[in-house]
């Protein structure tokens, strides 16, 4: 029995309001069925879900969980009868299957004209069915629903292995990798591409600009023509001697058309050096982190192209924190070890996406710009201006001494940074005008022969790179329109998001969670931005404390958070109540737990310490929103909360709370990176 994408819609369709019951596939609720599922699976069948289990079974229900929902249709014949295994369709957990996927991309490049392809993000799987709606088996709150796609943090798309989709090729110009023939050869050119056109003819551009070696930042060829792309399109421009303006109209597509094409014919005659062991160009050696070289710019390159990213500095061939979490992703997606190395197994599965894919280009192999060695030139910088090449200036300006301002790095050019720009214009004669451009960016490229001083950069807190640790709630206006995460994305290594709180006076009372949790969460899976939850405890009773540790794993879980924090800050909580809220939250499946407390409370709960595995602790001392190592707590701690008048860009300039590493767990445990 032929299984098409119109029937997986068709199917699923006919599902929507029946249970979510874990690990089962479109199968009748029964008793024996309860039983069984109780045995294998302790941690979700508890006694608090018990009752509606039973009514369930009661009603006559079929139930599924969210991949179930996709095999409970490839495994059935046409007598609705089901055996494991038909029909070609393995039985795969929803990561197993978009490991699986021959063909996938990020969300934001999906074809809203297939409906049948799944949706997904890690460790969840839902089917979309056209007119920007999906069917999911969302979890035991809402069982089998239908919701909208961009509603829900999903952040890849795939071709269902087994599912017959019908035109192989969905309709598609072929990816740049080989010539073609046609009017528009690299899919490209029916109009002119400039900043914020999104589509297929723009993510083929972006192919091509990467390996033609201009990087097009962070998320690669994603199909959205932003900063980066731009930035690479006018360095193209300039290397040409064309028209520097950002748009690629028929001049610069037939100057990018001879490049790809001359390129092309050189690697096919053998000037390509790409060993036929290790195709991509990497894997004679472990890479992992503070490694550079060229097979570290290929793993960017290939990296950057599966959608995993390698930060605001592309492929530059240093394997830093950025690649680091990059291979860390890649790993998480496939199952892997994740320990951020890229040895034989993680290597073999990259070959596989890689080459398995319809829209591998061949791989780069000239190697990346030296035009720009300290990270910013491509703009005469000036006041007002923000980004990751600010960033980079300020960095320069704080190794030669000549400091930024309170809050350091930001990327953002302000005052502060302005004066400094002038002092070091005046300690080099030069126009103190207070803008960088290519006079300025000389002198300093002069002064700063070594491009990785940034690796040696001591002020402030430890962090990851420049990024920093920052935890939010509602109170942050998190879905403003003004916040712009992308730039957030550049500047936060690290987000402790709010889930939820406990409200005695405001509404809506009673144990809830936070207002933005869901599109912070979201916003965080989209941008690829680790983060961690926390909820706010205000019971008095273990009961209470449960039910809101409850909230908190309903809430959270979804999302996939590194972990969970128990914010202590009220009288009401006791010892009794704060264990209770930890146990519960184990016995739900919470493997790392951390509490948040300083001052009289941590005194007052030391004996409860022990029930988390990490301690996190509020002192500021003058709150001047820079890290200040005179008011480092006095008691031990894993993360110290340093200021509430943190700055960091992108946030619209609110007021945040910063932390910093402060114990001897390393930052590598909290990105889930490092083995207890």
């Amino acid at each position: 029995m032929a299984k098409t994408a119109a029937g997986l819609v068709e199917f699923v369709k006919e599902y929507i309001g029946m249970p979510y019951w874990y690990g089962t596939y479109v199968i009748p609720c029964t008793q024996s069925l309860l039983t069984e599922k109780m045995k294998q699976y302790a941690a979700h069948y508890t006694q608090m879900r018990m009752q509606r289990y039973l009514n369930d079974i009661k009603s006559g229900k079929t139930c599924s969980d969210c991949v179930g929902l996709i095999k409970g249709y490839g495994w059935r014949d046409d007598n609705d009868k089901v055996k494991i295994g038909a029909n070609d369709m393995k039985d795969l957990s929803a990561n197993g299957m978009f490991a699986e996927a021959k063909e996938k991309g990020t969300i934001s490049s999906i074809r809203k004209d297939i409906p049948g392809l799944a949706v997904r993000f890690d460790g969840h799987i839902g089917v979309y069915i056209g007119n920007d709606e999906v069917v999911e088996a969302r979890g035991f709150d809402y069982g089998i629903v239908k919701t909208k796609l961009s509603a829900r943090p999903w952040t890849h798309w795939l071709k269902i292995p087994s599912i017959d989709y019908g035109d192989k090729n969905g309709g598609d110009p072929e990816v740049p990798g080989l010539p073609k023939k046609g009017a528009y050869p690299l899919g490209f050119g029916k109009r002119i591409l400039k900043s914020g056109t999104k589509g297929e003819d723009v993510k083929y551009l972006q192919l091509v600009l990467e390996f033609l070696g201009y990087n097009c930042g962070r998320y690669g060829a994603d199909g959205d023509f932003g900063d980066y792309t731009f930035t690479a399109v006018t360095r193209y421009q300039r290397a040409k001697k064309l028209t520097i303006d950002g748009e690629v109209g028929v001049k610069t597509r037939g100057v990018l058309e001879t490049d790809y094409f001359i390129k092309v014919e050189n690697q096919n005659s053998g000037c390509a050096l790409l060993p036929a062991q290790y195709p991509l160009g990497f894997g004679q050696r472990t890479l992992k982190k503070d490694m550079e070289g060229e097979d570290v710019r290929r793993l960017q390159l290939v990296l950057i192209f599966l959608g995993c990213g390698c930060g605001q500095c592309g492929a530059d061939g240093e394997f830093g924190d950025d690649t680091f979490l990059a291979v860390v992703s890649y790993q998480g997606i496939k199952g892997l070890t994740q320990d951020g190395e890229v040895g034989d197994l993680t290597r073999t599965e990259m070959e596989k996406d890689y080459f398995g894919s319809r829209d591998n280009p061949i791989i780069p192999s000239v190697p990346p710009s030296e035009i720009y060695p300290l990270g910013f030139g491509e703009r005469i910088l000036k006041k007002s201006m923000t980004g990751s090449d600010v960033t980079c200036l300020q960095l320069a300006l704080i190794k030669l001494e000549f400091g930024c301002g309170p809050y350091g790095a930001d990327g953002d050019f302000g005052n502060a940074t302005r004066a400094a720009v002038v002092s070091y214009q005046k300690s080099k004669e030069l126009e103190q005008d207070g803008e960088v451009g290519d006079e300025t960016r000389a002198e300093l490229e002069k002064d700063l022969p070594d491009r990785h001083f940034t690796d040696s950069i001591d002020e402030g807190p430890p962090q990851l790179g420049v990024r920093c640790i920052v935890d939010v709630s509602q109170h942050n206006k998190l879905t403003d329109s003004s916040i712009n995460w992308e730039e957030i994305a550049k500047n936060v290594g690290l987000m402790i998001l709010r889930c939820g709180v406990t409200r005695t006076y405001t509404p809506p009372l009673g144990i809830g969670i936070d207002a933005d949790f869901e599109f912070a969460a979201a916003k965080c899976l989209q941008h690829k931005i680790p983060f961690g939850v926390y909820y706010y405890g205000k019971v008095g009773t273990e009961a209470e404390a449960r039910a809101e540790a409850v909230k908190c794993w309903d809430t959270a879980n979804p999302y996939n958070p590194l972990f969970y924090v128990y914010d202590v800050e009220e009288k009401c909580l006791t010892d009794a109540v704060i264990k209770a809220w930890a146990e519960q939250m184990r016995m739900r499946g919470a493997e790392k737990l951390g509490i948040y407390i300083g001052g009289n409370f941590y005194t007052k709960h030391r004996a409860t310490l022990t029930d988390f595995n990490f301690i996190w602790y509020p002192r500021y001392g003058k709150n001047t929103g820079a890290y200040d190592p005179k008011y480092a707590p006095p008691e031990h701690c894993d993360l110290h909360q340093y200021t509430s008048a943190g700055r960091v860009a992108g946030f619209n300039d609110v007021n945040l709370d910063l932390s910093t590493i402060s114990g001897d767990i390393s930052l590598e445990w909290f990105l889930g990176c490092e083995n207890d």
